[in-house]
């Protein structure tokens, strides 16, 4: 079913593209240009917009009205064929990134799966270049990661707001800045490399050198690394509990410089299961805490 009609729908129900986004889990700025998009296509204007909001047109109301009507039948419908199904339900892949995992570590994870036994998970661990690319390949259903590259054509589920820090030595000059700007990584060796990939596209528009050493997950061992002067690490402030910062310095990153929040992404959020859906609000509201 049109994925377009359902968003539509959405904004209607909600009454703004804003309320809307949030509850499809994408960007006011994409539902807008795909609402743009879909009236383009069937040629009429669906909605009269001004100063005070958006008001559906006559075309508008009808689609609103006998869009509903069509994908009521259409769920229903479909919801009644998947019960005569013989085949037998295949457990949702989900792959963590390494980040990810310092967030929602394994036992918390496993909560999820005792609170709703029906359902059946199938859990790895992946660099997240690696999970996305195995998700483009349908190997997995799901990744839980940092978002990835827009070109990616994936989409994701916010489900925690990742406040970034960067982690230096005390002894390093950097350590003396109040707040890290882009132009202060020059020449830094960041330890979690593949997790920033975003952000070393942007230094290489604003052409400047950053280098990237891959190194362990262990918050122990990039500790004593970043202590040694081997390099900088960036990471969420909710997760400075787990590192030795006796020898190292948090500084607060300036806001747009590097995005941490974490996110599930999938190939079309339309298309997951309930019990996927399930476990993004659940890894939400842990995620809040």
């Amino acid at each position: 079913m049109d994925k377009a009609l359902r968003y539509f729908i959405s904004v209607c129900e909600c009454g703004s593209i804003s309320k809307a986004a949030d509850r499809l889990y994408i960007s006011r700025q994409a539902l807008s240009k795909l609402l743009s998009h879909y009236e383009s296509d069937i040629g009429v204007h669906l909605f009269n917009r001004n100063v005070h909001g958006i008001f559906l047109t006559p075309a508008g109301q009808e689609l609103y009205q006998k869009g509903k009507i069509i994908l009521t039948q259409y769920d229903e419908m479909m919801e009644s064929i998947r019960k005569h199904s013989s085949v037998s339900k295949e457990p949702l892949r989900v792959a963590f990134s390494l980040l990810a995992l310092k967030v929602f570590t394994p036992g918390r994870i496993a909560m999820f799966q005792k609170k709703h036994p029906e359902t059946s998970f199938r859990f790895v661990t992946m660099k997240s270049s690696d999970a996305w690319t195995s998700l483009r390949q349908k190997e997995i259903d799901l990744v839980c990661s940092i978002a990835p590259p827009l070109n990616y054509g994936l989409e994701s589920i916010k489900i925690r707001h990742g406040t970034p820090v960067l982690l230096a030595s005390k002894n390093s000059p950097i350590a003396s800045k109040s707040l890290i700007y882009l132009k202060d990584l020059n020449g830094q060796n960041l330890l979690n490399s593949d997790e920033l990939q975003s952000l070393y596209d942007e230094c290489d528009k604003k052409e400047i050198s950053v280098q990237s050493t891959p190194f362990t997950t262990d918050p122990l061992l990039i500790s004593a690394a970043v202590a040694d002067g081997m390099g900088v690490y960036a990471t969420p402030q909710s997760t400075l509990q787990l590192f030795d910062m006796s020898q190292i310095r948090a500084i607060p990153v300036a806001e747009g410089v590097m995005d941490l929040d974490l996110v599930l992404t999938c190939l079309d959020v339309n298309l997951l299961p309930k019990s996927a859906l399930a476990f993004a609000d659940f890894l939400r509201e842990i995620g809040s805490k």
